[in-house]
């Protein structure tokens, strides 16, 4: 696929690899060392990458994971305090364009995720993580406001209290905390971390694409509702269209003809009787 190797810094060694197989694209941030940090490189070939599988109609989800031991340290501290600073949107662009992309995205974290790190694994709509993994929020520890929307993501994953602790008391979460509290949804061991971020991915991928991209704006717009009747009425819309589509029908009819095909043998063996 095109870009699946074309993710360059600037002395030519790649810092994103992009594998592509059965429909599933494996987007592993490699750049382990600088810890997989959110350079001006990694940042443009994390939007690269995206912007390419999101034109491969044959690609259906994507892992997001990182060539160990670090998932991603955050932003690159030289990039941070340099003179000629970039602009904290260009910084952020790497994450956000995972946040966009029409691709359902499973985050595989398998190392520390650490102050914008966290982030990575935020924009994604599944996170699974491995005993290796450590969520880091130590954003004040460095004197930094944190950004790029951690603050909105963490408290809906998480919950205000937790959030808030987290954030101001800069702690870090286990993976096994990180699952308890919310920020991910399954621990599973570090051999069998990418097989079942696969099994995931491959799982949203058997989805009708238009019906699951539907499903997770709703689920996404459902935070900005105050009133139950809105939240309502935003679902039944989707659901209405859901009905119309031949995918339903089509499911729901094989349904019915394997409970009449039940009900059949259970007249028949009566019968026997």
């Amino acid at each position: 696929m095109p870009g699946a190797a074309d993710s360059q810094r600037a002395g030519g060694d790649r810092v994103v690899d992009v594998a592509v197989m059965d429909g599933i694209a494996v987007v592993t941030l490699d750049d382990p060392g600088h810890r997989n940090s959110l350079s001006a490189a990694m940042t443009t070939a994390l939007v690269d990458a995206f912007d390419d599988l999101d034109e491969e109609p044959g690609v259906r989800a994507a892992v997001v994971t990182a060539t160990p031991p670090v998932f991603c340290a955050g932003g690159h501290l030289p990039d941070l305090v340099a003179a000629e600073r970039r602009p904290l949107l260009e910084t952020y662009a790497g994450f956000m364009r995972i946040a966009e992309s029409r691709l359902p995205t499973v985050a595989a974290v398998n190392g520390p995720a650490v102050g914008a790190g966290i982030n990575v694994a935020l924009a994604c709509d599944v996170v699974l993580v491995s005993p290796s993994a450590r969520f880091d929020c130590r954003w004040l520890d460095v004197g930094i406001h944190p950004g790029g929307g951690f603050c909105w993501r963490l408290e809906r994953a998480v919950g205000f209290r937790r959030a808030v602790a987290l954030t101001l008391l800069g702690e870090s979460l286990s993976a096994r905390e990180a699952v308890d509290a919310g920020l991910a949804w399954r621990c599973v061991s570090d051999l069998e971390l990418p097989a079942e971020a696969r099994a995931v991915a491959a799982k949203l991928a058997s989805r009708p694409p238009e019906l699951l991209r539907r499903t997770r704006d709703t689920l996404r717009a459902s935070v900005f509702f105050t009133d139950e009747d809105d939240a309502i009425e935003r679902e039944r819309a989707q659901q209405d269209w859901s009905m119309e589509q031949p995918e339903f029908k089509a499911t729901v009819a094989s349904i019915m003809d394997r409970i009449a095909g039940k009900n059949q043998n259970r007249s028949g063996k009566g019968a026997e009787a």
